[in-house]
């Protein structure tokens, strides 16, 4: 889940941490800390979906289209 497949406590961590950073309102700190599940192959929908909000946050709508038509792709009943 989320990603990293051989180190999966620290990638469920790293999303923790980044849902905590966006409910602060630190939107690009918070896409940072998501950077290293979204290059990997096996990226999850709740992943993908957090780092598109966190790019409409920081006005970048064109990420955020991408990170959610991703999210889409890899789960399509996704709904958050």
């Amino acid at each position: 889940m989320y990603g990293d497949l051989q180190n999966p406590e620290a990638t469920v961590d790293r999303y923790s941490s980044a849902v905590s950073l966006y409910g602060n309102a630190r939107f690009q700190e918070a896409l940072a800390m998501l950077e290293p599940s979204l290059i990997a192959h096996t990226v999850d929908a709740q992943v993908l979906n957090l780092a598109a909000a966190c790019c409409l946050s920081i006005d970048r709508p064109h990420d955020a289209e991408t990170y959610w038509r991703r999210a889409i792709a890899v789960k399509p009943d996704y709904c958050d």
